[in-house]
């Protein structure tokens, strides 16, 4: 899974597409969609309590319906705390919070069940990429968590990755489609170094193999 660094960072991007401007404007509304991109990983907190950090993880949270669920209802606080009742902010808060799984499918994840329930409560196959572009997460306490060598990796794959979108979103307010559309493929071209050839080899062969177990 992307560290809560991506999630902020796609979500400040999606941010910035739908209010132009400073990254600085409206400030408020900028941290609330940030956090609205990082909520499904809400269910860490019934497994903090219990000792299990990962015990409820990559539920019913991360599913495309749970996601949405969670949307309109952020949707509802939007509407009360701003004054403002409109269908394409309901739209634009369900699609922020569904990135989050399938940006999740889209990171390496060597525990199981391997992937997000997308599908849930109608399917309770995990879906995987057999491609990553995110590094996976190590959660064995928070010095680990923010120092460790292997998240530190994330946290820079993930600042490579999006720092390009970023750049050309804020070129002309992302008027130029020539320039996001090179940042795009720069993104990818540096995650895919960064992450290695055998990152990808590792993660299709983890596909396969959870596949032929179905």
């Amino acid at each position: 899974m992307p560290s809560p660094l991506g999630h902020a960072l796609a979500s400040a991007i999606l941010h910035k597409k739908k209010v132009p401007g400073s990254w600085s404007g409206d400030w408020k509304r900028l941290l609330f969609h940030m956090f609205c991109g990082m909520s499904p990983d809400l269910d860490f907190l019934p497994g903090l309590f219990l000792g299990n950090i990962s015990l409820y993880h990559h539920g019913f949270t991360h599913s495309i319906l749970g996601a949405g669920l969670m949307g309109a209802f952020f949707w509802v606080v939007y509407g009360l705390w701003r004054r403002v009742w409109k269908v394409n902010d309901l739209f634009f808060l369900m699609g922020l919070v569904s990135l989050h799984p399938l940006m999740d499918v889209l990171a390496l994840d060597t525990a199981s069940p391997y992937g997000c329930p997308l599908g849930y409560p109608f399917s309770k196959v995990s879906v995987m990429s057999p491609y990553v572009f995110f590094q996976d997460i190590h959660r064995a306490g928070l010095r680990n968590f923010l120092f460790g060598k292997n998240n530190l990796l994330a946290f820079g794959i993930e600042a490579i990755f999006f720092l390009p979108l970023m750049m050309a979103l804020s070129y002309r307010e992302g008027r130029s489609r020539g320039a996001w559309f090179i940042a795009v493929l720069i993104s990818f071209f540096v995650t895919a170094t960064a992450l290695r050839v055998v990152k990808w080899v590792d993660g299709r062969a983890l596909f396969m193999s959870v596949w032929s177990q179905m």
